[in-house]
């Protein structure tokens, strides 16, 4: 039995582990918390990565279909029209996924008789849409906490998951827009096409797969971690720092 500060016992709120913090476990307990880490997370990965019959596709649409009601504007000025495409197979588009086109359309723009042309890309719903869920939930699911926690936690990082994937597609499409407007002023200053080429250089590595990884660590380490697991985690460090 243990007693807290004002004579309660904890043993009870303390005995499924479920306010215990990461690194309060003993030595065996807490190497296999470490080991199952990354099991955990393979195996959760892997299942909801594998390729479930016409679950691709059905994803696919709904990630399309979301995008549109969030994004797409009939504003005749800034034209944003979003759709689901099956890519043809054997592609470019097919080999990397890329069933969402994104196509950004600015009216009445020109220098001279020259128009802003209507900019068209194609996107993975799979890589920036499903993938970072997937991957969050996974590493959620892995933590070396109780279950409690994660299934609390699991939600909310989700959710964080679905805004950070959204959020990325309006700064796509926000920058593509100044993007275009500023090719067509290069042909004014050569500051505008600096401007477009450093913009559109930094849209390309944000397009790249790599925040699509990054953030779902972030996301879940904010979901999960207490102020009480860090602190065990650093006096755990520190414990070990000293024997050594």
């Amino acid at each position: 039995m243990t007693a807290g500060r004002d004579g309660s016992d904890t043993s009870a709120r303390s005995s499924d582990g479920s306010d215990a913090p990461v690194c309060s476990s003993g030595g065996l307990s807490l190497l296999w918390k470490v080991v199952g880490l990354p099991v955990r997370l393979a195996l959760v990965y892997g299942l909801l990565m594998a390729p479930w019959p016409g679950w691709e596709d059905d994803y696919g649409k709904l990630f399309a279909k979301a995008s549109a009601w969030l994004f797409e504007s009939a504003d005749p000025e800034r034209r944003v029209r979003i759709a689901h495409v099956q890519p043809e197979r054997g592609s470019y588009a097919h080999m990397w996924k890329q069933d969402t086109v994104v196509s950004l359309k600015i009216a009445g723009a020109s220098v001279g008789d020259r128009q802003v042309p209507t900019f068209g890309t194609a996107r993975s719903s799979r890589y920036t849409g499903y993938t970072p869920m997937a991957l969050t939930i996974a590493l959620v699911i892995a933590m070396p906490i109780s279950w409690r926690r994660r299934m609390t936690a699991l939600p909310w990082a989700v959710l964080l998951a679905v805004g950070f994937s959204a959020l990325m597609l309006a700064f796509f499409i926000h920058g593509w827009f100044h993007v275009q407007e500023w090719i067509v002023l290069a042909e004014t200053s050569a500051a505008y096409e600096t401007l477009a080429r450093t913009v559109g250089a930094l849209l390309g590595i944000t397009s790249g797969f790599g925040p699509y990884y990054i953030a779902p660590v972030i996301i879940a380490v904010l979901a999960t971690l207490r102020r009480a697991d860090l602190e065990s985690i650093f006096e755990l460090i520190s414990t070990r720092t000293e024997r050594g």
